[in-house]
């Protein structure tokens, strides 16, 4: 018994290590260091944005590159005069404000104040809220997916 355990043990180590190995990220996730806009372009046209209504933001936002060059709250006037209303939240692939982006709205905001004196809103919040529509631009002529084709 005592020269079968450790032979149980080294294939047991073995098998652990083997399945390691293995493990692969899910093909959903894409954190991609640099992308060319033609890809990126793809990417952005093929995702199914609709099964993203009513997800976190956060669902959303892994599954698109990582190398965005900005994350940005925009918010509009409210009736109230001195507030601004957060609106939605938009991604820039490029510096050029024209380039390939995306915007997330939502309308019930739960984790976030979304009146703000000040035109500060949170995006670690904002990530928290559950979306309600996505539009996704070539440039800012062209929409390529979600709820600006229709």
């Amino acid at each position: 018994m005592k020269k079968i355990l450790p032979i149980i043990i080294i294939a047991c180590l073995y098998s652990l290590s083997s399945n390691a190995k293995e493990t692969k990220m899910p093909s959903s996730i894409c954190k991609i260091d640099t992308l060319p806009t033609n890809q990126l372009i793809t990417l952005l046209q093929q995702l199914n944005v609709n099964s993203f209504h009513n997800q976190p933001v956060d669902s959303f936002l892994i599954t698109i590159p990582a190398n965005f060059y900005n994350m940005k709250i925009y918010g509009g006037s409210h009736s109230q005069g001195a507030l601004r209303r957060a609106s939605y939240l938009t991604i820039n692939f490029t510096p050029s404000l024209y380039g390939p982006g995306v915007k997330i709205y939502v309308s019930d905001y739960t984790h976030m104040n979304r009146y703000s004196p000040t035109s500060t809103w949170d995006i670690n919040l904002f990530r928290k809220e559950n979306i309600y529509k996505i539009e996704i631009w070539k440039d800012q002529n062209t929409c390529i997916n979600g709820a600006c084709m229709q």
